[in-house]
């Protein structure tokens, strides 16, 4: 089914001896299968943008960019007048291959103030019909990104018919035929100290109808199916099927003890593990497992020494892609320092992003992400969402 999407053009330009824009030109655009047409045209003449400047003055005063704007227009020496377009696909691949912090901070101060202006004067009528977002997108995907399996991680072995989280043999196997070639498994430990994949005990106990004490033991675990469908995975299973699988790498979550998983699972060369403090990641290292990745916390802790671990061999991270929404520098610093982001939370919270906005729109700046769903074989169609 095609999805009808908006799309928000917005074209200003700006004049380095005052904060004065030139027309403004506002459509609102609906894509369809059959192209594109214009739902709403507005065109602002120089003296309409002047008067709401004025009439919006004070709280653009206030705004958090705008005293660094300002600063910002007084250092361009080079040129007089700048044109800035919120249509990401025309000029942001530009600003990220310039690494432009003045560029960058414009384009915040101004889509700031004009997102409240526009939505508050001309988008009232469209409300419970349309949602006015403006999205930032990172850079355009590269045209082999979206079938690159390094960058997709399967979150908990993937959907299977509809569900997520069951850490499943059936999740994984419908994850590695989709194309996954990086399969994550949540591992705890049983009472009897056996390690296991399940997300969260309480969950598995209601999805399994078991009533037993928790943690189970490693037979009452192996013995409760998940909705009375989905193989349960112990370790040593995992294993098996990784043997069987030689293309495949396992990501850890969850489990911090890089030694007794290698113990069991065997092969450290395709073993990634998400760690949550320094002695593990450490023990990790000396192991010389395939990836040794610090989770979103360990990393906030770790960032003034990550000089010492990119020597020791960290090359990847785990961060929550709500990172994003104010550390935007901060992760163009990573990836121009050569560690791979891997972002997780997609599908989460009120926005619920899914897996196409994410690779359509922050692949990029994060390497990859976890994914609950990916068809690696099917075309994908990027739009700027509204």
């Amino acid at each position: 089914m095609y999805i009808l999407r908006p799309l928000l053009i917005l074209i200003l330009t700006f004049s380095s001896s005052a904060i004065e824009l030139g027309e403004l030109d506002l459509k609102l655009i609906q894509s369809t299968s059959k192209g594109d047409y214009v739902l709403v045209q507005k065109k602002l003449t120089s003296e309409q943008i002047r008067e709401l400047s004025s009439k919006y003055e004070r709280r653009f005063l206030k705004s958090a960019n705008t005293q660094e704007l300002f600063t910002v227009i007084k250092d361009i020496k080079t040129k007089k007048t700048f044109n800035i377009s919120l249509n990401y696909n025309i000029y942001q691949a530009k600003l990220i291959a310039d690494h432009s912090p003045l560029l960058i901070k414009i384009k915040n101060a101004i889509k700031e103030f004009w997102y409240k202006i526009i939505k508050k004067e001309f988008i009232p009528e469209l409300t419970g019909v349309f949602k006015l977002e403006i999205i930032k997108r990172f850079e355009p995907p590269h045209k082999d990104a979206f079938t690159d399996t390094s960058r997709f991680i399967a979150h908990a072995g993937g959907v299977i018919d509809g569900r997520i989280y069951t850490n499943s043999l059936e999740a994984i196997n419908s994850s590695y035929k989709k194309g996954f070639r990086r399969i994550e498994l949540d591992l705890q430990e049983t009472s009897d100290g056996i390690i296991v994949a399940v997300h969260e005990w309480d969950d598995w106990a209601d999805e399994t109808n078991y009533s037993g004490d928790l943690p189970p033991t490693h037979q009452d675990f192996m013995s409760h199916k998940l909705f009375n469908k989905y193989t349960p995975l112990d370790l040593s299973t995992i294993r098996n099927w990784f043997k069987e699988h030689p293309d495949a790498v396992l990501v850890t979550d969850k489990i911090n003890k890089p030694k007794k998983v290698l113990e069991v699972f065997k092969y450290k060369e395709r073993l990634v593990m998400e760690l949550f403090n320094e002695s593990s990641l450490n023990e990790a290292l000396k192991l010389n497992i395939k990836e040794a990745m610090p989770t979103h916390y360990l990393y906030l802790n770790i960032k003034n020494k990550l000089d010492e671990y990119l020597r020791k061999g960290i090359t990847s991270i785990a961060l929550s892609r709500y990172y994003a929404k104010n550390n935007y520098d901060d992760l163009l610093k990573l990836r121009k320092q050569g560690f791979k982001v891997y972002a997780y939370h997609l599908n989460h919270g009120k926005d619920k992003r899914d897996e196409t906005f994410v690779a359509c729109n922050e692949l990029g700046l994060f390497h990859g992400f976890y994914a609950d769903n990916w068809n690696f074989k099917e075309k994908v169609e990027c739009f700027n969402p509204l």
